[in-house]
Formats: C-alpha cells, sequence, structure tokens
C-alpha cells in the first residue's frame, strides 16, 4: 500500500534543518560560529530523525536523542574552542523539536468541545516537551559528572 504522506527528500530536510537552527541561533544572540555549530546540530538532528523512523523509534524516543545531541554537539564545539556561550547553539538544536503547533492544536479541539481528544494531544505536547528536557538534562549532567561544563 502506497503511502499519502508528502515527505521532503532528506537533502531538502538538511538544508532546512542547517538553515533554521542557524538562524535561530542568531536570533538568540548569537555570533556566526554559534550559527555554525547550530546548523552542525540541526544537519545530525535531521539525520538521525531520518533514521530514527526508518528504525521505528517512537517520537519521543526520537526526542530524548535529539535533547542529548543538542548539548553534545554544543559541548564538543565549545572544547574544540569555536564558541565561548553554548546556550544559542543549544537552544537552535532545540527549538526545531519544540511541541509548539501540538499544544496549540490540543487547545483547539478543546475549545471546539473535544475534551477527551485535546486532553489526550496536550498530554501528548508534554510527554514530548519532557523527552526533550530529559535529553538535555542527562547530557549536561553526564557531562558535569564526567568533569565536562
Amino acid at each position: 500500500m502506497k503511502s499519502t504522506e508528502n515527505t521532503y527528500p532528506l537533502y531538502i530536510k538538511n538544508i532546512a534543518g542547517i538553515l533554521v537552527t542557524s538562524g535561530i541561533a542568531m536570533i538568540y544572540n548569537g555570533t556566526f560560529q554559534d550559527a555554525l555549530v547550530g546548523g552542525t546540530g540541526g544537519f545530525i538532528i535531521t539525520i538521525f530523525n531520518f533514521f530514527g523512523k526508518r528504525l521505528f523509534f517512537n517520537s519521543y524516543l526520537i526526542n530524548l536523542f535529539v535533547g542529548l545531541i543538542a548539548v553534545l554537539n554544543a559541548f564538543i564545539f565549545h572544547k574544540i574552542g569555536l564558541v565561548i556561550d553554548v546556550s544559542p547553539a543549544i537552544i537552535a538544536v532545540l527549538l526545531l523539536h519544540v511541541p509548539g503547533m501540538a499544544f496549540v492544536h490540543s487547545m483547539k479541539e478543546i475549545l471546539k468541545g473535544n475534551f477527551l481528544c485535546g486532553f489526550y494531544k496536550s498530554l501528548d505536547a508534554l510527554f514530548l516537551g519532557s523527552s526533550l528536557a530529559s535529553g538535555s538534562f542527562l547530557a549536561s549532567q553526564m557531562l558535569y559528572f564526567w568533569g565536562g561544563i
């Protein structure tokens, strides 16, 4: 059975991931180096999303690893000396996966009167966001205990 889902090729997703994360890093008072690190993180997570979905990872596990990748990517470039402040690079990568639209759709469902569906969607958005935060927390704690940041 053929899928009816319209998807873009991987190279288009990679270009979009690089451009979006680089732009977000610049918006959050980042330098050109922060934009490069954010673009690198965007490239890595678009590749990870592609292979994660091919391996049938669920979205919670993908978001957990995106949080890990965001912090580890910024930390590696910080240790190399390319960036001084890791915050814009981490924020840029994390914002690519924040479930903002899912939460907006859940509120729309609640306002339309579909309370059960809206509650389910808001709970799903909450769990997606918490898995993203858990991944970044896990990576930062690993780096702290191993003498990193």
